[in-house]
């Protein structure tokens, strides 16, 4: 069984380097796609505000598969937002 503590480690490391990865292209690159990684980078903090708030939830902890669902949700987003960045390039 996942641990409520690792799955937070899991969201918070994972869609911090999203977020990395939305800087650095952005440190690196012309300023007019900067609206577009800032949008890129909000998306992610609403996924991860989302993903936390899902966790805390202790009605539906209880639930058989509820964290793997979590789990899953956030591989999605994951992709999703790394295929954006990739579409910036």
């Amino acid at each position: 069984m996942t641990k409520i503590k690792d799955l937070k480690k899991d969201i918070n490391n994972t869609l911090g380097e999203v977020i990395e990865s939305a800087l650095v292209w952005q440190s690196q690159n012309t300023s007019e796609k900067a609206p577009e990684t800032e949008a890129i980078i909000d998306e992610t903090i609403e996924v991860f505000d989302i993903l936390i708030s899902k966790l805390n939830d202790k009605d539906e902890r209880s639930k058989k598969g509820y964290f793997a669902e979590i789990r899953q949700e956030l591989l999605t987003a994951e992709s999703k937002l790394k295929a954006k960045l990739a579409a910036l390039k």
